[in-house]
């Protein structure tokens, strides 16, 4: 589930900040704009069967894609082996996604787009006040509430050297870990 999920936040993290839908076109070559069959879309197998060329045009495809793949399988695999079967495993699997969705992006726009965050707000919401609350309502408001002042601290006191997109991730993440998390 780590490999293909991996694969698909790869589509995310490139597509979503050019505004492109995640869906339309399927996924091709950047280089030559080829439709890759499924035996091109195998995760982490696929890129060392094609020596890491593209088997159209032999244009040298990133490293990125399948360390994305094979970082987001040990990734969900650690959790489960760390939590096991419960809700802190969901949201253990979703924070997982968004950072490696973000790192993409990041890694290539230098860009936390607000898509990828507002996505993620209504299912951190409902993982912890319904699914696997922490023991009082008002824990993830605090959390979100801190997770936000403190980098928007830094950025009003550097002048902006840190991002809008960051102090948003951090609210995220706030709702989602708390105040002592956070």
């Amino acid at each position: 589930m780590g490999l293909v999920l991996g694969s698909f936040y790869n589509v995310v993290g490139l597509r979503v900040p050019k505004h492109q839908s995640i869906l339309h076109p399927p996924s091709h070559c950047m280089s030559c704009g080829h439709n890759l069959s499924g035996s091109d879309l195998i995760p982490v197998l696929s890129y060392f069967l094609s020596k890491g060329r593209c088997r159209y045009c032999h244009v040298k495809v990133s490293a990125l894609y399948p360390m994305i793949e094979a970082s987001t399988a040990i990734l969900f695999w650690a959790a489960y082996s760390a939590i096991g079967w419960s809700w802190e495993l969901i949201a253990a699997w979703a924070i997982i996604s968004l950072l490696v969705i973000i790192f993409v992006s990041d890694v290539h726009y230098m860009l936390i787009p607000d898509r990828v965050l507002v996505f993620f707000m209504p299912l951190f919401l409902v993982l912890r006040l319904w699914a696997s609350p922490f023991e009082f309502w008002w824990q993830p408001f605090l959390g979100g509430a801190v997770g936000f002042i403190i980098p928007f601290a830094v950025a009003v006191v550097s002048r902006g050297n840190m991002g809008g997109g960051d102090i948003k991730l951090f609210l995220l993440l706030g709702l989602l870990l708390g105040w002592k998390g956070v």
